[in-house]
């Protein structure tokens, strides 16, 4: 087992670690692993376990992510370790994210070797996801830094269930982030995910004040998080917070894990609910999980003039210089 010392952490005056890494706020004993699979006290010290352990690595569009308007087109050098701080009961990468043994001693990878990968591979950024990051933030915080040093970008795809301290730390080392919410409904998003959301929503804001591109994804789980008053609720907060040009993706829900006997979110209501987000003033408002026709591209929001086209996960980029559009000359994105 591997001895890295994680950050984030205090020992109380009784012996027990106090996690300090996100609100969950985990105290644990000698040899306790962490609800989220990852920490663990030993001699002492608080170790992260998911130091070199990555269980996927896959190179995949970066629109899967999903980021619209962050170099559209490109690949993307996808990573993740076992275990997650949230237990979604509608968890798609449950077998790696609820893993009982999340920690695999065959399988040791150095930040340095995946950054090398990527480079040689010609890849232009890599993405820390499949399970929630933060639980693997000492491994992201260290190839992020090195993949800088190499001008590759970096991508978190994550809940948002992070301390402040430990974001702020983080972002200047991350360039573009998707946060992935469940619903805007305290209770709901608890006995959903185990996790609370106004952390979330701290977090949100903290990175859309940041130099970090941000995207929002919201999933419609019929019944439970796609309540017109709730969802109206969470665009006029957005709009209120001036995010009227951070892109949202309206994520349809297919029965899975715990939740197998919720039927899909219908098709109709991903439009439905697109265009209330469009009507309370959200410029770029994508759906997810679908194919979408014309409602998947993107266009000038002051001429309405095709920027981005897209079928699936491929995109075309009609942009001038890659940013602007060709008619007006707006700035539709950042980076390109």
């Amino acid at each position: 087992m591997n001895r890295k010392e994680a950050y984030f952490y205090k020992i109380r005056k009784d012996g027990k670690a106090l996690c300090q890494l996100c609100p969950q706020a985990c105290v644990l004993e000698e040899n306790e692993m962490s609800p989220c699979g990852t920490r663990m006290l030993i001699d002492s010290k608080f170790r992260a376990l998911s130091w070199g352990h990555v269980i996927a690595g896959n190179i995949d569009p970066v629109e899967k992510k999903p980021l619209y308007h962050f170099m559209p087109g490109s690949e993307v050098y996808s990573i993740g370790t076992a275990g997650c701080n949230m237990h979604c009961k509608n968890c798609q990468n449950s077998d790696i994210s609820q893993a009982s043994n999340p920690v695999n001693p065959s399988r040791i990878i150095t930040p340095e070797q995946i950054v090398d990968n990527v480079a040689s591979r010609g890849l232009q950024s890599i993405a820390y996801t499949y399970t929630e990051p933060t639980i693997f933030y000492e491994m992201m915080y260290k190839i992020a830094e090195l993949a800088h040093k190499k001008t590759i970008k970096n991508i978190m795809v994550s809940n948002g269930l992070i301390n402040p301290e430990p974001l702020h730390q983080l972002l200047p080392v991350i360039d573009a982030v998707n946060i992935d919410m469940k619903g805007f409904n305290e209770k709901v998003h608890k006995e959903i995910t185990g996790g609370p959301l106004k952390p979330i929503l701290k977090s949100i804001e903290t990175i859309h004040k940041s130099k970090a591109h941000l995207e929002i994804t919201i999933l419609l789980i019929p019944g439970i998080s796609d309540k017109d008053e709730e969802l109206d609720a969470f665009f006029y907060w957005m709009t209120e917070r001036n995010m009227h040009e951070v892109p949202l993706h309206i994520s349809r829900f297919y029965p899975t894990y715990k939740l197998r006997n919720v039927p899909p979110t219908p098709e109709n209501r991903i439009f439905e609910v697109r265009k209330k987000a469009m009507n309370a003033g959200l410029l770029y408002v994508y759906p997810g999980n679908i194919m979408a026709g014309e409602a998947e591209n993107t266009y000038c929001p002051d001429c309405g003039t095709l920027a981005i086209s897209r079928q699936g996960f491929s995109a075309v980029n009609h942009l001038k210089d890659g940013k602007y559009c060709r008619k007006c000359n707006s700035k539709i994105i950042e980076v390109s």
